[in-house]
């Protein structure tokens, strides 16, 4: 198996320095996971950030060598800190472990990457402490331990994964969106009443990760597969053609929240949002396949986003055009390829464990350590 030690940093011991003296909860917790591989998040940050935290300690990414402050807040603005302009990497660390970044606080410590005209924030810490925060943010806290343990294994190999196959030079491994995984750093969410259940089903599960070929597979997930489950290729394309991403029958799933959903609107209104002249209907197996005009043809996919991914809650729906209103009736909620979260749930409370959710919606696969 490829070994990946050289991702662990040497700015670790300064992470260990700095959940010291008076902790929260969640530091306490996040204090245990520092020694885990680190990983580097890329954080939205827009034109300009303001970064804040107590007795900052702001030093050069490269040399190590300390930048004196005058103030505990640092603004940013393409290469300018602070007002002075920076052509390398700057760290930040704080004395209580909790940096602030545009009012969002997060463990670890943060990087500026300043450029002429814009710059990139990178939160680093433990992958470990980021599950913390990406499993509180994926699935509600108050589902069954065995889902939660099942979640925090599929966002480690999802993790592991972009650690794996970094490209060189990269400055971060994920981002901070649903492009990767969603993280919030330190959020109310996290700091709550089911935060023991989360540090639990965390710890149960350190280090795994789910492989095909002793590498961390593509484990793809979504909230409700409505009953069945979509293959790889069919949703994603051949490049998500494996074999542990196979489309069958989902029966945990099915009367879940988010198995089926309607949705109704008026006929003009749903033109003007897909502008087409008029709604001409195509199905297949009883869903709808393409929409058109006659002159624009649009699949289920193209409906779904330009109608809105909250509102069609994935594309595998009928319609029924009664009038001057149009009803979208639909299953599942999400692409509906790996794991159902809603499905890990009906698993957990038939008693299933997290292995046998795990092997269920990744046939084939094996658990091993990072």
């Amino acid at each position: 198996m490829k070994k990946i030690y050289l991702i662990i940093s040497v700015l670790l011991l300064n992470i260990m320095v700095l959940f010291s003296g008076c902790k929260s909860k969640f530091e306490h917790i996040a204090y245990n996971t520092d020694r885990s591989i680190t990983i580097r998040v890329r954080l939205s940050a827009g034109q300009s950030s303001i970064i804040s935290g107590d007795n900052l300690y702001m030093f050069d990414y490269i040399s190590k060598d300390k930048i004196n402050l005058t103030e505990d807040k640092i603004s940013v603005s393409g290469n300018v800190i602070n007002g002075r302009i920076y052509d390398s990497p700057v760290g930040i660390s704080a004395e209580s472990g909790l940096i602030t970044v545009n009012n969002r606080k997060y463990p670890g410590i943060i990087i500026i990457y300043p450029y002429k005209d814009s710059f990139y924030i990178i939160n680093e810490l433990p992958v470990e402490t980021y599950l913390l925060s990406v499993v509180a943010s994926e699935v509600p806290l108050s589902f069954s331990l065995e889902a939660i343990k099942a979640q925090a294994v599929v966002a480690r190999t999802y993790s592991m994964r972009f650690l794996f196959n970094n490209i060189s030079g990269r400055i971060y491994d994920v981002d901070d969106t649903t492009s990767y995984q969603v993280y919030n750093g330190y959020s109310d969410i996290v700091d709550s009443k089911f935060l023991s259940r989360l540090n639990r089903a965390i710890n149960l599960t350190y280090g795994e990760i789910l492989t095909d070929n002793d590498k961390p597979i593509v484990a793809y997930f979504h909230s409700n597969s409505g009953g069945r489950l979509v293959s790889g290729n069919e949703y994603f394309g051949s490049s998500s053609d494996f074999g542990y991403l196979t489309a069958k029958e989902d029966p945990f799933s099915i009367g879940m929240p988010g198995a089926s959903w309607e949705y109704s609107d008026t006929i003009p209104n749903i033109k003007k949002i897909l502008h087409l002249n008029e709604i001409n209907v195509n199905t297949q197996n009883d869903l709808v396949k393409t929409v058109t005009d006659g002159v624009l043809v649009l699949t289920a996919k193209d409906v779904r986003r330009m109608i809105g991914y909250s509102v069609l809650k994935s594309e595998r729906f009928n319609v029924v055009i009664d009038g001057d209103k149009i009803h979208f009736k639909g299953s599942g909620y999400g692409h509906g390829v790996g794991m159902s979260q809603w499905g890990a749930e009906g698993m957990a409370r038939k008693k299933h464990n997290y292995k046998e959710i795990l092997g269920f919606y990744y046939p084939g696969t094996v658990i091993r350590k990072y």
